[in-house]
């Protein structure tokens, strides 16, 4: 869902709040057969795209029933998706509903974080990819200069390793793995499809997701 469909939907609740989209989300393995209107979709994770995401948020978070989660997106930046994992833990505090994340086309990256570390029940569909690696900065040009000494480099390097390690914990737990064997595939970023991670149990199932029981977003 891009930037003007994620603008429409939030319209679309806030005027006609008895207009039902019905998304049907089913996945036997997960025991999951619902359908709802509590949506918020993650795609672009950037300042923009978390201000939407965020907003679909709240402009769904009095419907009933758990959240849903549909994720499509190749990543982005470390603070805007902190921002989208703050903001989907706060409404299960307030709610004390589940979160329940189904990967339509791709969780890589930044996405991949989200769905460790936000999503109570984690669903992907057929097709669908995930990626993880380990967090890097951009090094852009400045008329500030750098001397690239050892020391300098040690100290980013134990920057960027702090910064990534709360991500690096979440994604280990979630994938049953050791840290060890967790960053053997996270430096090779290796891409996984859905059986993988099914079998690895990291996922807990298949979903199928029907909108409107016309626009079935598996035949995408």
């Amino acid at each position: 869902m891009g930037c003007f469909q994620k603008i429409a939907f939030i319209f679309a609740v806030l005027t006609c709040p008895s207009v039902a989209y019905g998304y049907h989300v089913v996945s036997p393995q997960a025991h999951v057969d619902i359908t709802t209107d509590k949506i918020t979709h993650i795609d672009e994770i950037t300042e923009s795209g978390a201000i939407l995401t965020i907003a679909q948020l709240e402009v769904t978070a009095s419907m009933p029933g758990p959240r849903v989660v549909l994720i499509d997106s190749y990543g982005g930046i470390v603070e805007y998706g902190k921002k989208i994992v703050e903001a989907l833990k706060a409404e299960k505090s307030a709610s004390g509903e589940k979160v329940i994340c189904v990967v339509t086309g791709h969780a890589q990256s930044m996405a991949f974080n989200i769905l460790s570390q936000a999503c109570d029940v984690r669903l992907g569909m057929l097709g669908a990819d995930y990626m993880f690696h380990a967090q890097f900065y951009f090094m852009i040009r400045s008329t500030e200069e750098h001397k690239l000494n050892p020391a300098f480099l040690r100290e980013l390097a134990n920057e960027i390793e702090k910064d990534d390690a709360p991500f690096r914990d979440a994604n280990a737990k979630a994938m049953h793995m050791t840290l060890k064997e967790y960053d053997k595939y996270r430096d090779e970023e290796k891409t996984w499809t859905t059986p993988e991670l099914i079998k690895l149990k990291y996922l807990h199932g298949i979903a199928r997701v029907v909108v409107d029981d016309e626009l079935d977003v598996n035949k995408k």
